[in-house]
């Protein structure tokens, strides 16, 4: 669309009556931009819409009390004289987005009800935004409880003597966040959940709102049976190295010589002059097969061991800044 097209915005309210106001479209309400594949994608941002389109009208001449009421909206863009067609190949002349009038201009709070910690990784956030930046200080408690998880042995926790921790927002914040520490054990457990519920303190009741007080924390076991074999892997290396040794190893018997009787012999020759050796590479392979029994378990046990010195020392790191947890 071009930059100097202009865009008349059309409102209808619940009875019926419209008004409407034409702005200047200028670039960037309405866009065409290419995917990372080539795919032009037709973009309409409804926010810039709306603040370019709502102020310039005035909508108290039918948008009151007893024509509107708080609750969910949409708004729809229809482009007349436009052939759009969706990436299926359907026409279309109008996008349409949801909108909610709000019955009050109280800051609300949102964040993600859902959030997934690797047990791993040890640590993640949950953000609380703002709906708009907070008009006056006020304050949020939240707690770690429920779920199948444990405290203190599957996630950290502590708190003042209420049980609650606090998140304090000053005025013009608009967001903040809420630390998740993980215990990485070593039990195989599978995943595993606690909650994160909040509520609003005391001391704040009026100035937000929380529509949704609750989140639910999913923790990622690294010890299932998805986890890393390294018996497994250590059994594949060794079956490996073994082979490429013993064509190795018989490569350097035929290169090399020492004397024999006072004779020049092939190391080769030297071993196949014992009785008991009839084929050099049979007998090297078995050599090699002797010595991956005996090493095997003590390579596995070795890799196990640097992997659980890595989550110890994971683990005793300094957690958020708050407080470092120590192991023996």
């Amino acid at each position: 669309m071009p930059a100097s097209s202009d865009i008349t915005v059309i409102y209808t309210g619940e009875d019926g009556t419209s008004t409407s106001t034409t702005v200047e479209q200028s670039g960037n309400m309405v866009t065409v931009e290419t995917s990372s594949s080539g795919v032009p994608n037709f973009v309409v941002d409804f926010t810039e819409v709306f603040a370019r389109g709502i102020p310039q009208t005035n909508l108290s001449t039918y948008f009151t009390t007893s024509t509107a009421s708080n609750g969910n909206y949409y708004t729809e863009l229809t482009f007349t004289g436009a052939e759009l067609k969706t990436s299926d190949g359907a026409s279309f002349t109008k996008v349409v987005a949801p909108f909610k009038v709000a019955t009050t201009t109280t800051p609300v709070v949102y964040f993600d009800d859902t959030i997934t910690v690797s047990e791993a990784e040890g640590w993640n956030q949950v953000e609380l935004r703002l709906s708009k930046p907070a008009t006056e200080s006020f304050t949020l408690l939240y707690k770690f409880e429920g779920g199948n998880a444990v405290r203190d042995e599957d996630y950290w926790w502590w708190s003042n003597e209420d049980g609650y921790r606090s998140v304090t927002f000053v005025k013009g914040q608009s967001s903040a966040v809420v630390n998740v520490d993980i215990r990485n054990d070593s039990s195989t457990e599978g995943q595993e959940t606690f909650n994160i519920n909040f509520q609003i303190d005391s001391g704040s009741a009026g100035k937000v709102i929380l529509p949704v007080s609750q989140a639910v924390v999913t923790i990622e076991d690294d010890e299932s049976s998805s986890a890393f074999d390294y018996t497994s892997m250590i059994d594949k290396i060794m079956t490996k190295i073994s082979s490429t040794l013993s064509a190795e190893l018989k490569v350097l018997t035929d290169a090399n010589s020492a004397s024999l009787s006072g004779t020049s012999t092939s190391f080769t020759d030297i071993l196949l002059s014992n009785s008991d050796i009839s084929d050099i590479s049979t007998y090297l392979t078995g050599e090699v097969s002797e010595d991956v029994t005996v090493y095997d378990p003590i390579t596995t046990n070795l890799v196990n061991l640097i992997d659980t010195y890595i989550g110890l020392c994971e683990r005793s790191k300094w957690n958020k800044g708050f407080i470092k947890i120590k192991w023996p």
